[in-house]
């Protein structure tokens, strides 16, 4: 990106600029003095129009494309001339590659501590107990058991459970996937998320301290009786005789207490950290940025299009809808500049359809990508259509 920047600006410069061997522009001022005089202020300036002026370029003129920003150079009939630094090697920046090296720069890659993570608070409890196996296998089948224990009811297991999972829902709103358990977060989204975020965390702290309020001793002690109850009755549903031993129970209430003194002191919530991630259009036989790039182009268009078509797309969120489509507008998507278009859920539901086929079409990555480009353009249906179809094609 930085070498396309000066690329450009060095081409703009170098076709605007007189020719070093072009009368006057090697007698340059004498400026060495200390002080200079009003005749050498007017003199340097003279110069100085004489080199970059209207007219300074001669034989060249260089304009910017106001589209693409690309440097185009014309002769003094208005043929083409090649660029300087094209002749110097350096090629020019595919289009696409800029367009999604452009995307990365707007946000960071979002990653869990998982170390941080307060753990299930109901906890395993060994099949072998019970006479049981966790797993048994014969041939090419095989049978698994697993077992869990709890001494919160029901109910508020539930309430705390939907709160310590609802990092991972707010992930799928507020993030692009990048890959498999890679999720890239736009700046313009990160202020709406954490907000999200630390209002889940303070529910989930205030179900926690309304639980344990007498501590997680006292707690158990309390539950310690149905607790035993209930391992022993499982004990007989299996059709096992007397009942459990004592240390299987002080297993079992330990695990707990690990449990729910963990949830008592720690954040709710666990920690994240943000990352720079670039895009590298390096390609090779075995290394390919694009498929990469496909999957977060493809959730950069689906975003809206699924927000305006699924009634329970922002459920359990405290954002405005609107705000949040504009947050995540990161692609300038033709879509959302204007949510309010007469039949936009119908042209939602062909292009989220669109996209589907294009995932599934048997095509290049980059090719996926420059057709998710064209929906995000706005670009006709029938047009991507025809294009996807001419592609599978070849």
């Amino acid at each position: 990106m930085l070498v396309e920047g000066f690329k450009r600006y060095f081409d703009l410069l170098w076709a605007n600029s007189r020719e070093i061997t072009a009368k006057g522009v090697a007698q340059i001022p004498d400026l060495v003095l200390p002080q200079g005089s009003e005749e050498g202020v007017r003199l340097w300036r003279d110069y100085m129009d004489a080199c970059a002026g209207p007219e300074a370029s001669g034989d060249t003129r260089g304009e910017v494309d106001p589209d693409t920003g690309d440097v185009k150079i014309k002769d003094k009939d208005g043929k083409d001339i090649t660029p300087p630094t094209e002749d110097g090697g350096l090629k020019k920046l595919d289009p696409l590659a800029e367009f999604v090296a452009r995307l990365y720069e707007k946000g960071s890659l979002i990653s869990v501590d998982k170390l941080s993570r307060i753990p299930p608070l109901d906890a395993p409890l060994d099949p072998n107990v019970f006479g049981d196996v966790s797993e048994l296998q014969k041939g090419n089948v095989t049978r698994k058991v697993s077992m869990r224990v709890s001494i919160i009811d029901e109910k508020t297991l539930k309430e705390i459970d939907k709160r310590r999972q609802g990092l991972r829902t707010l992930l799928t709103k507020f993030t692009f996937g990048l890959a498999d358990n890679m999720r890239w977060m736009p700046e313009t989204a990160r202020v709406l998320f954490e907000s999200e975020l630390k209002r889940i965390n303070e529910e989930g702290q205030k179900l926690i301290s309304v639980l344990l309020e007498g501590g997680v001793e006292k707690f158990i002690d309390a539950k310690r009786p149905a607790l035993v109850k209930d391992i022993n009755a499982m004990y007989a549903e299996l059709g096992r005789s007397g009942q459990v031993t004592d240390d299987v129970i002080v297993r079992v209430i330990e695990n707990l207490k690990e449990r729910l003194g963990k949830a008592q002191s720690a954040n709710f919530m666990p920690k994240l950290s943000y990352s720079v991630v670039s895009f590298a259009s390096t390609d090779n036989a075995m290394v390919s940025p694009w498929g990469q790039a496909f999957s977060m182009l493809a959730d950069v268009a689906a975003f809206p299009r699924k927000a305006l078509t699924d009634s329970f797309f922002f459920r359990g969120l405290n954002v405005h809808e609107d705000i949040l489509i504009e947050a995540m507008n990161v692609a300038d998507d033709a879509l959302c500049r204007d949510l309010r278009t007469r039949s936009i859920k119908d042209r939602c539901r062909e292009e989220l359809d669109l996209l589907s086929r294009i995932e599934k079409a048997p095509l290049e990555s980059r090719d996926r990508c420059e057709l998710v480009r064209r929906i995000l353009a706005g670009d006709s249906i029938k047009l991507i259509d025809e294009e996807l179809i001419k592609k599978e094609s070849t």
